[in-house]
């Protein structure tokens, strides 16, 4: 990734065109931690909670756990979707 930077900063002519090529490359850095910090949290939630609905879909004793939010995991997903398509436009711009 330096490389590239590096490269794409030795074409660049002019310092404010240098400065808009390191907040790209800062902002796909950043996007790209969110987004795998994001991905983990959905796995981790999807871990969780599907083995839990699935057993009480048959286990009636076991419904009491699955009356946990039905947010949760869409809400972990959309947070995984807000990290990812910042990282791509910056990939694209960068």
């Amino acid at each position: 990734m330096n490389a590239d930077l590096d490269r794409c900063l030795a074409l660049a002519q002019t310092p404010k065109t240098r400065a808009r090529i390191r907040r790209w490359a800062l902002l796909k850095r950043v996007c790209l931690i969110l987004a795998i910090l994001g991905a983990c949290v959905f796995v981790l939630v999807l871990v969780e909670f599907l083995p839990l609905a699935f057993a009480g879909s048959f286990v009636p004793d076991l419904r009491i756990f699955t009356d946990a939010p039905w947010w949760v995991v869409p809400a972990a997903l959309a947070a995984l979707l807000a990290a990812i398509l910042p990282w791509c436009v910056a990939e694209t711009a960068a």
